[in-house]
């Protein structure tokens, strides 16, 4: 892969009881897809290994960025020179409460500065993302991020989300529709979410009080 501006493999949690673990390299590197940067951004950054001419061309790590700097660095990275998947199980990761990383809302926010800060000064390499342009990678975004958001049924989140995506593209058609969706399904939803959990023991209640 000469012309590869990096790699990088996915990680094995670490546990007490993990056995040893042995990594599993791909017999042909796969090429980071946009789609897939651009949506969960699947890069673990200690396993990364980078050329240093490629991450000067890049810049290197934003100064003062706390949320998100190592998905701002592979915006910009992979705009230079295509970033390959080489192997399962190259580190193994710990997780903590108090990791940066488990402040789902700041990180999603620092993402989105990334991509807004990426679309403001660079402009997207066709021969790596594809022919898409800003208002479809901010698209993607959102629907992934949207998608996440709910399973969690987290309003703000949901609502941080939308904002950011305001921010970039105001007039976006997906936009307009999840901003609906938070204005007029989302109270529905929420109260059929809790009759749903609630409604057996509301009745339950009514019954015996009604036999006493």
């Amino acid at each position: 892969m000469p012309h590869a501006a990096g790699t990088f493999g996915s990680a094995t949690p670490a546990t007490n009881d993990a056995p040893s673990w042995q990594a599993r390299l791909e017999p042909t590197p796969r090429r980071l897809s946009p789609a897939s940067l651009v949506t969960h951004n699947p890069i673990v950054q200690s396993s990364v290994v980078v050329r240093a001419s490629y991450l000067r061309t890049a810049g290197g790590y934003r100064w003062g960025k706390r949320y998100a700097e190592d998905y701002d660095l592979w915006l910009r990275l992979a705009n230079v020179a295509p970033i390959y998947f080489i192997g399962n199980g190259l580190v193994r990761r710990h997780r903590t409460e108090n990791q940066l990383s488990q402040a789902r809302a700041r990180m999603v926010e620092g993402k989105w500065e990334a991509l807004a800060h990426f679309l403001r000064h660079e402009t997207p390499n066709p021969d790596y993302f594809e022919g898409l342009d800003a208002a479809q990678l901010v698209d993607m975004t959102l629907d992934s991020d949207m998608a996440h958001a709910r399973s969690d049924w987290n309003r703000a989140l949901l609502q941080s989300i939308i904002e950011s995506a305001k921010k970039l593209q105001p007039s976006s058609a997906r936009v307009a529709y999840w901003s609906r969706w938070l204005t007029y399904a989302w109270p529905s939803l929420r109260a059929a979410r809790f009759l749903g959990r609630e409604f057996p023991s509301l009745l339950h209640g009514w019954v015996r009080r009604r036999l006493s």
